[in-house]
């Protein structure tokens, strides 16, 4: 929990001990911050104490949450962990879901670290930094979302705005032992978010609890999860791709958590989803196809002050066909229906499966080969992006950081399914904490 979360504190007394958080830090807290206005802090706080004592109904109220260097914010520069960026003209409005987080009551705290232009799943940042994970400070804290994910495991702020276009907010999550959700794509507005992919971006919250999550999730979306129950699903344990561990600590721990929720009395029935395997080709040409078009115009200034293995995968596109880029974006099309399908037709609320394929490498390792660590980090996740569906990263038992890597879980669903899969969530972790 974070030291803000004390919801008996004034909102300025949850502001100030957030910023002491921070201050306890030190120079950690630069890594996790690439921006952080202590005195807008402060006024908005003050802010907010005149709305609650002039009666207002805030479900946030004096909430702390940080906001990812892709989201805008009036006054404040968004320069997508880039030092491309850093010279654009600050953000003449706010971003819709810093408008909805603020009308909620909830109070913005700094423009969180990421990695550039959001393309990776390790969090690593040459520019400004790379903050290690919660558990190992030598290892990577899981990206693109890194700064929120930590803003949060360090207990600065309640809850961590994120985007997530191939698992940056459940990898993060699941490195750190938090919880995470990507909601469908398009049920939460990204009107002044910097795009990586128009189609699979999403913005979720990351938080130390599922309840803080889906709170602050209902804000993002303009409807609370009134629906959610604790009542127990049908899940789905796929066979294929999201069913692959590539080290046995993390396949003796998703083995060890689908024997606990079947003593605790959750169904489980095996579906085939081995078709899925074909589908990280296309992937990648759509990701990197569009993320060519949008810097190639920079790519000659990215070669002095970008990130060589975020431009590296860029420059990917080059290598990809006008007719490889339609056929990558019928397999989408197809990819979304059938896995709609293949649920609907199993009868299964949600698909279980490791949030992760592998312990999260070390900064050292995943510099020295970025690309094998990159792709085994977003193996699983960016699955659920490419079908178009949304899903949870769970945390396995809440454990001290010394404890070493945390093990997670994920819960999938097909697109528009966030409210039964919500109700899923809230199924698996009480029957896991039972």
């Amino acid at each position: 929990m974070s030291s803000a979360s004390n919801s008996t504190l004034s909102p300025t007394a949850r502001a100030e001990a957030a910023l002491a958080r921070c201050g306890e830090l030190g120079v950690e807290a630069t890594k996790i911050f690439l921006a952080l206005d202590r005195e807008r802090l402060r006024r908005d706080a003050a802010e907010l104490e005149t709305r609650l004592a002039a009666g207002e109904s805030l479900p946030l109220a004096g909430m702390v949450c940080s906001i990812k260097d892709l989201v805008d914010r009036q006054g404040e520069r968004t320069t997508a962990g880039s030092l491309l960026l850093e010279a654009r003209t600050p953000a003449t409005e706010d971003a819709e879901i810093v408008k909805r987080l603020e009308a909620a009551g909830a109070l913005i705290m700094g423009r969180t670290n990421m990695s550039e232009f959001a393309y990776s799943g390790l969090g690593l940042n040459p520019h400004h930094g790379t903050p290690g994970a919660i558990f190992d400070a030598k290892r990577v804290p899981g990206g693109s979302s890194c700064g929120a994910a930590l803003s949060v495991a360090h207990g600065i702020v309640d809850v961590g705005i994120g985007t997530d276009t191939g698992g940056s907010v459940r990898i993060p999550a699941a490195v750190n032992g938090l919880y995470g959700f990507k909601p469908t794509a398009d049920s939460v507005p990204v009107i002044g978010v910097h795009p990586l992919n128009q189609d699979m971006d999403t913005v979720g919250p990351l938080g130390s609890t599922l309840a803080e999550v889906l709170q602050v999730a209902g804000v993002l979306r303009g409807q609370a999860f009134d629906n959610a129950s604790a009542e127990k699903p049908l899940l789905g344990v796929p066979g294929g791709p999201l069913s692959v561990a590539q080290e046995p600590a993390v396949q003796r721990a998703h083995d060890d958590t689908i024997d606990r929720l079947r003593r605790a009395g959750v169904e489980l029935v095996d579906i085939d989803m081995a078709w899925m395997d074909e589908l990280a080709a296309a992937n990648r040409i759509l990701i990197a196809c569009e993320a060519s078009q949008r810097y190639a115009d920079a790519f000659d200034t990215l070669k002095r002050v970008g990130d060589p293995d975020v431009l590296r995968r860029m420059r990917f596109a080059d290598e990809v066909s006008p007719a490889q880029l339609d056929d990558a974006r019928t397999v989408r099309t197809q990819a979304v229906e059938r896995f709609s399908d293949a649920l609907a037709d199993a009868g299964v609320t949600a698909l279980v499966s490791p949030t992760l394929r592998v312990v999260a490498p070390t900064i050292e390792a995943a510099r020295a080969d970025f690309d094998t660590c990159n792709t085994a980090m977003l193996a699983n996740c960016s699955q659920i992006n490419f079908v178009d569906g949304c899903a949870f990263s769970l945390p396995l038992g809440h454990r001290e950081p010394a404890d070493g890597p945390f093990p997670s879980l994920m819960l999938s669903a097909a697109r528009g399914a966030d409210d039964r899969l919500a109700s899923a969530a809230l199924a698996v972790d009480a029957a896991l904490a039972g």
